[in-house]
């Protein structure tokens, strides 16, 4: 009894001297993460920094815990592995997270298991506390037999090896998240929400600042700025990158910010970015020509303002242009400037801008039927169903177009029927497996993992055969549960050493506990709920309460078996 008593210099006052133990702030103790979707990759990427601040906390405050009561005593104890538990539930979820459970340290589970247990013990312990201050002899002494299962089964090393193993693999997965947010900037802005990616992409710029955005996604920022009337922070950004990048890895958003200086009416940069961006074209690549025909219009002379005003407005309704349909204001825009400038060259380049933003809106619907045909092969109905939608919803789309669309739709609408038809049948199939594999796990007793894969069949065909197999398994595993909680009861009462009845008790009662917490559908519940107070009634009998400082009860570093510091209180978590 005096190794169970004397564990904790906190609990019963066995120092002389008064150690200092760091004691973190109260905080409640984190629901276990086990869904692996529960951390999104930018989190995973920047995971170990909450955890950092957590056990920054842990080591934040020293107590001298010779100035406090009992009572006080066990309460900071209690918190101190509160906080513990907190970070061992984050850095497992992260763990989950990461998929990386396989590389988990030795021990991890069991020390997981114990911090807990050693939680909840405690927490019973406060429960149990009287209105003088007293203490309940059995949670007493069952927080203190947790307490040192935490101490001796080297959990803080293996924590440790843990954390780092997480963090040699949290760089791999930086890319990922970054590439991820990169993503949601592309969707936003080829859905139009131009300020939701502009919003996006400076969020990822600050999260990952040295990710290598591509020139594309950097192309859509800039067009999304444009867009949303906010063409001075285009140029800026558009300047940054030019000035910043290979000129060979630039050569799209050098030719943007040409074409966004032109806008803004600054012929003579505009001219020095295309001749400079000229010679990076090879013959063979599209954006060749539309700096060949830039260049040649900026070439001679500066336009004239009238002109340059009217080509301007053309232009930015161009970079404007949404792919679906002509903007209603270029057709004008040409007429005007025909009146100005009838035979220049200024006025041909206009056509060409026009006769390219036709040509695209008239390969729109042809691109949306690819999108479809993509989304049907991928069986994705509903998302192929909205896209056909869209496509009907334009007022001004041709009658023979809207044919194609209409037979495109009702195609679309067959191979759905077909597809819900072949699930259902292989869905009848795969619980009809399910159903065979959960009772031959039934007949070879593993009665656990028969119940996971009755669960999956409830609210089925199979619903009133699976709820009655897991009522019968239930009060199977709850009545064997219960003859072993009795065997180790009179294991218990037949022992006389006082250490080993004591945790055969423990034991004893554990089983019990285990009962009535996961599976309290059982039949034997309230015989169990007996079974507990009459095992609580013999350990308050057997457990006495050694007052402080009675003679004979041992120091902590005179405890045989343990290496720890002489107050026997763990290191804070690093």
């Amino acid at each position: 009894m005096t190794i169970i008593f004397c564990l904790l210099p906190v609990v019963q006052g066995c120092q002389t001297s008064k150690p200092k133990v760091a004691i973190p702030e109260m905080r409640p103790a984190l629901p276990k993460v086990t869904e692996k979707s529960a951390v999104a990759p930018p989190e995973i990427a920047t995971a170990a920094a909450p955890i950092r601040r957590r056990e920054a906390a842990v080591d934040s405050t020293m107590v001298d815990y010779g100035l406090l009561s009992l009572h006080d005593r066990l309460m900071q104890r209690h918190k101190l592995y509160q906080e513990k538990q907190a970070l061992w539930q984050d850095l497992d979820g992260f763990m989950a997270a990461m998929e990386i459970e396989d590389e988990r340290p030795a021990g991890w589970q069991q020390c997981l298991l114990n911090i807990d247990n050693t939680v909840v013990a405690y927490g019973r312990l406060a429960d149990s506390f009287g209105e003088a201050g007293s203490v309940d002899p059995v949670a007493q002494g069952e927080a203190l037999f947790y307490d040192l299962e935490y101490l001796q089964g080297g959990c803080e090393k293996v924590y440790l090896a843990g954390k780092k193993g997480m963090e040699d693999r949290q760089g791999d997965f930086v890319e990922v998240a970054a590439e991820q947010m990169e993503r949601t900037v592309v969707n936003y802005a080829n859905i139009g929400r131009y300020e939701a990616a502009i919003a996006a992409y400076r969020n990822m710029i600050v999260a990952y600042p040295e990710y290598r955005v591509t020139p594309t996604t950097g192309r859509l920022y800039s067009l999304a700025l444009l867009r949303a009337g906010r063409l001075d922070e285009a140029l800026l950004f558009l300047q940054s990158r030019v000035e910043a990048g290979a000129q060979c890895e630039n050569i799209e958003l050098r030719r943007l910010y040409g074409d966004l200086l032109l806008i803004k009416g600054d012929q003579a940069k505009a001219r020095q970015n295309y001749q400079a961006l000229a010679g990076y074209y090879s013959e063979q690549q599209s954006g060749k020509q539309w700096v060949d025909e830039q260049l040649a219009l900026l070439t001679d002379s500066p336009l004239p303002k009238g002109q340059l005003l009217l080509f301007v407005k053309l232009l930015q309704s161009y970079l404007l242009f949404d792919g679906k349909q002509v903007p209603s204001g270029m057709t004008d825009t040409l007429t005007f400037l025909e009146e100005q400038a009838a035979g220049s060259g200024v006025l041909k380049r206009a056509r060409q801008i026009l006769w390219l933003t036709e040509q695209q809106a008239g390969a729109w619907v042809g691109r949306q039927l690819v999108i479809v045909d993509a989304l049907v092969a991928e069986k994705e109905y509903d998302q192929a169903r909205e896209v056909l939608a869209q496509l009907l919803a334009e007022k001004e789309l041709p009658a023979e177009v809207r044919r194609i669309v209409l037979d495109t739709r009702a195609d679309v609408l067959r191979g759905q029927e077909e597809e819900l038809r072949t699930q259902r049948l292989l869905q009848d199939q795969a619980q009809a497996i399910q159903w065979e594999k959960a009772l031959k796990l039934f007949d070879l007793r593993k009665y656990d993992e028969a119940l996971a894969a009755l669960a999956p069949l409830l609210e089925t065909t199979y619903d009133e055969k699976a709820r009655a197999k897991i009522a019968e398994t239930v009060n199977l595993v709850a009545n064997d549960l219960r003859r072993q909680a009795a065997a180790l009861f009179v294991k218990a009462l037949k022992t006389t050493d006082p250490e080993a009845k004591i945790k055969l008790m423990i034991e004893s009662r554990d089983l019990l506990l285990l009962i009535v917490e996961k599976y309290p559908q059982a039949e034997n519940l309230e015989k169990v709920r007996m079974n507990l107070a009459v095992l609580e009634k013999q350990m308050a009998a057997l457990v006495p309460v050694p007052m402080e400082g009675e003679a004979g009860v041992p120091r902590p570093e005179e405890i045989p078996g343990q290496d720890l510091p002489v107050d026997s209180v763990p290191s804070p978590l690093p």
